[in-house]
């Protein structure tokens, strides 16, 4: 479901932009007060909330998926959009505890995401740790791979290098083989984190790779930093010209989307510590001039501050970097104002000010003391972060060798039933093709067997086995054992005499292999094709069974029969039945095997 959501929402989005920019040019070429255009904004506005919510729910209705709240998608579209300020507004109007469980995580990782668009340092991870633990146990494919990916942005913020790089790995992995932006923005990240730790051929490729996802879905902001930070690859890997390429192209790049913007500015700042770090003050001097006449307080940053600092210390243009200087000293970075109250002091012991300089001493002590407790309270945090990591990964194993032996057993386990099926299916069609080809025989010798006395079978379209079981029932209906007698020549015979006897006398005289002969041939003096009926019909039958076919013939009781065989009376009934099925391959009863023989 989430793949389906995140192809609706990409085009959902498209539509919206549409209908932004078509509403826009309309109520700019109609009205020209600005004031009408400022009314008619926030009715458009909620125009549009409108429409989010609607196509939103007929998504949600066409995709089957009924937990996800619309706000949070129309909030994260805006974010998208990178109108970070009212994707907030919208996210903190909505109540939190109202949300069901999916939507609360949603929520949570939305807070993650729009932190990290608003360039807001990540403090905590147990947010996006429980944001990644549910949606991993929920399956949940793009919302998953969203929160592996600001995992990693948590972790980079908390300088947890081992397990920011584990994240963007794995959310890496996640995606396909097709370009997107955030392919490009995870080789972005990995890039730098390998530029930290000097792994600067690692890092270069990464960068490459992050342009190129960037320039197939034509981000330009994002290529302008990937050249940027390529380009400080190459300043530290020694290639000053490749140094040189790189930050030229982001300065036009830059240029080209928002002339002399935070990004030009930036861009073009590197390309001034560039000269510096070559020499060439000259270029640096007159780079930094060209970028003072366009800096205003929108596009002046730390980067522009450190640049002309540099440039006017080198100059010996002291005024001036004093002023940059104290405007550094207020920068947010502790590191940043320690550099601005070293050069302070320096300018103030040039110039003789002994108190000036006192007081930036004393400051750039207080910095140097609050790095060193912030880099003991990082040492001390990111020890217990990889302990804790340890500890998730083991569990992480656990429960994956777990999810692979669960899963081999039921591979197993589903492999031994298709085995256990196809041999069944195989064993059945080979059993049926067999008993098709016996039953042909037997009913061809039944056939010869009956020609004088049966009518032939005129429906073709039964079987062997459905003929057999046919002239089996002819057979059985035409026999009546009360009607059938034992020949008088049977009954007078020694033989049938003493097997009487034995019967009378509870088995105390036994007959034996001289008795069964002696039966043989008075049964079939009688008789004459009794015994050669019998073998052609089922020539594997046993001297037992043959047995029990004499019994039956001379009328014997079952009873009877089992003392002079000793077997049980239930073996002698499972034997008449089982000679039914070789006679007429028909699972028949033992009545039936008795009729038969009656009537041979």
């Amino acid at each position: 479901m989430s793949f389906y959501r995140k192809k609706w929402g990409k085009m959902k989005l498209r539509t919206i932009c549409v209908l932004k920019n078509l509403h826009f040019f309309w109520f700019f070429s109609c009205f020209a007060s600005e004031n009408l255009l400022n009314a008619t904004e926030s009715m458009f506005r909620s125009l549009n909330i409108i429409l989010m919510s609607c196509v939103v729910a007929i998504v949600q209705s066409c995709s089957g998926h009924s937990t996800m709240d619309s706000r949070l998608f129309y909030a994260d579209s805006l974010a998208n959009e990178n109108l970070a300020d009212s994707a907030m507004s919208v996210l903190r109007s909505v109540d939190y505890e109202s949300l069901d469980e999916w939507n609360n995580h949603y929520y949570d990782l939305l807070t993650v995401k729009f932190d990290d668009k608003a360039c807001i340092p990540h403090q905590s991870d147990s947010l996006i740790i429980d944001v990644i633990n549910y949606f991993e146990k929920s399956d949940d494919y793009a919302e998953l791979t969203a929160a592996l990916y600001y995992g990693g942005r948590v972790y980079s913020d908390l300088n947890n290098t081992p397990q920011a790089l584990d994240l963007y790995r794995k959310a890496y992995s996640r995606l396909d083989e097709s370009p997107s932006s955030l392919k490009g923005r995870i080789a972005y990240q990995m890039g730098i984190i390998n530029l930290d730790l000097y792994h600067f051929t690692e890092a270069k490729s990464k960068f490459h790779e992050a342009i190129e996802f960037h320039r197939i879905m034509k981000d330009s902001i994002e290529i302008v930093h990937c050249y940027s930070s390529l380009a400080d690859a190459m300043r530290q890997s020694g290639y000053g010209d490749s140094t040189y390429y790189y930050l030229k192209e982001a300065v036009s790049l830059a240029h080209e989307i928002l002339p002399y913007g935070v990004d030009e500015m930036e861009a073009r700042s590197q390309l001034v510590q560039y000269y510096l770090g070559s020499a060439n003050l000259d270029s640096a001097y007159h780079e930094f001039e060209f970028m003072a006449e366009h800096l205003v307080s929108g596009n002046t940053t730390d980067y522009t501050l450190i640049a002309g600092l540099g440039v006017y210390m080198a100059t010996n243009k002291l005024a001036k970097a004093e002023n940059y200087a104290k405007q550094l000293a207020l920068s947010q970075s502790i590191h940043n104002r320690q550099d601005a109250f070293a050069t302070l002091f320096e300018i103030a012991t040039a110039r003789g000010h002994y108190n000036h300089a006192s007081y930036y001493s004393e400051m750039y002590k207080m910095c140097v003391d609050s790095i060193n407790s912030l880099y003991a309270a990082e040492t001390n945090k990111l020890r217990n972060s990889l302990f804790h990591y340890s500890i998730r990964e083991e569990q992480h194993i656990t429960d994956t060798n777990k999810k692979s032996r669960r899963s081999m057993m039921i591979y197993i386990l589903v492999g031994f039933i298709f085995i256990t099926l196809v041999a069944v299916i195989l064993w059945y069609y080979y059993h049926n093709k067999r008993l098709m080809r016996q039953s042909a025989i037997q009913l061809e010798k039944i056939e010869h067997l009956l020609a004088k006395t049966s009518t032939p079978i005129e429906d073709e379209s039964l079987s062997p086995a459905e003929q057999l079981q046919t002239r089996l029932e002819e057979i059985i209906n035409n026999v009546n054992p009360k009607d059938v007698g034992v020949a008088d020549e049977i009954l007078t015979s020694e033989v049938y005499k003493k097997l009487k006897y034995c019967i009378y006398s509870d088995m105390e005289v036994k007959p034996d292999a001289e008795d069964w002969q002696m039966l043989d041939e008075v049964v079939n003096q009688v008789h004459p094709t009794f015994k050669s009926t019998l073998y052609s019909l089922c020539n594997k039958m046993s001297q037992y069974e043959y047995n029990v076919c004499l019994l039956v013939k001379c009328k014997f009781s079952p009873s009877e029969m089992a003392m002079l065989t000793f077997h049980s009376k239930s073996s002698i009934a499972s034997t008449r039945s089982r000679l039914c099925g070789k006679f007429f391959c028909y699972d028949g009863l033992a009545s039936d095997c008795d009729k038969f023989i009656l009537s041979l």
